[in-house]
């Protein structure tokens, strides 16, 4: 079975090969296993990084960009170029510990299509925490979303599911339309605990400063999606039980 891991970056140089020797060393039982850094038009040193490692081990490679086309839009390309039965897309900013893979892992073999990982504990400052938790009230509210994390960094998506996606809106979040993509195609959806980790290096697009456009950007999100995809959830304030 051929699996791919793919390390979304953007100006992840002072982290990425310490990212890199975690997750080779966490697939090391998976003989045919390829790690691809879809790397979104870093301007500091990440792809030369990755292509030196790669040079040394043949199962590290390097997707880039000419333009940052935002998380979604490379998220998107890292799934599309991948020709791999199981898919795990990990951030590559080092925040979610690669350990996570083997029990995303577990919940495709068990049948689930989507497994979408959140923090029990999350890292950052309360603007922060404020607007993960807004905009998760907001997706439940707009599409019924009825897991416990919007926006981890870390899923599995088997083949089927990842033949099917076609992510639409390219801005800054992608789980939750992946969510309605396997929601509105009839897939399994499972979840996973993963540890969330301070960044090493990198940072954000998002501008926390403009606190109202953040939430007025998301609200016309979700009605994206709400146009977009059926069938999807009744509005909820509480994940599933």
């Amino acid at each position: 079975m051929k699996r791919s891991v793919i390390l979304p970056t953007y100006n992840e140089a002072g982290s990425i090969e310490r990212t890199i020797q975690a997750v080779t060393s966490e697939v090391a039982a998976w003989p045919d296993c390829e790690i691809v850094v879809s790397d979104n038009a870093s301007t500091d040193q990440t792809v030369e990084i990755v292509r030196k490692l790669g040079l040394s081990d043949p199962r590290i490679s390097v997707l880039t960009a000419e333009r940052n086309g935002l998380y979604a839009w490379n998220v998107d390309r890292g799934i599309r170029a991948s020709g791999a039965d199981r898919i795990f897309v990990l951030d590559g900013d080092g925040q979610f510990p690669p350990a996570v893979l083997h029990e995303l892992d577990e919940h495709l073999t068990a049948g689930s299509a989507l497994v979408l990982g959140h923090r029990k504990i999350r890292v950052g400052g309360a603007v922060r925490l404020l607007a993960s938790y807004t905009y998760l009230i907001l997706c439940r509210l707009f599409l019924g979303f009825d897991l416990r994390d919007i926006n981890a960094g870390a899923r599995a998506l088997s083949r089927p599911m990842a033949d099917v996606v076609q992510i639409k809106h390219l801005g800054m979040m992608v789980n939750p339309e992946l969510w309605a993509t396997a929601r509105s195609h009839g897939f399994v959806i499972s979840e996973v605990s993963v540890g969330h980790e301070h960044r090493l290096e990198g940072g954000s697009s998002h501008v926390f400063s403009r606190p109202f456009a953040l939430v007025g950007d998301a609200v016309k999100y979700f009605m994206f999606l709400r146009a977009n995809y059926r069938p999807l959830g009744r509005p909820r304030l509480t994940r599933r039980r």
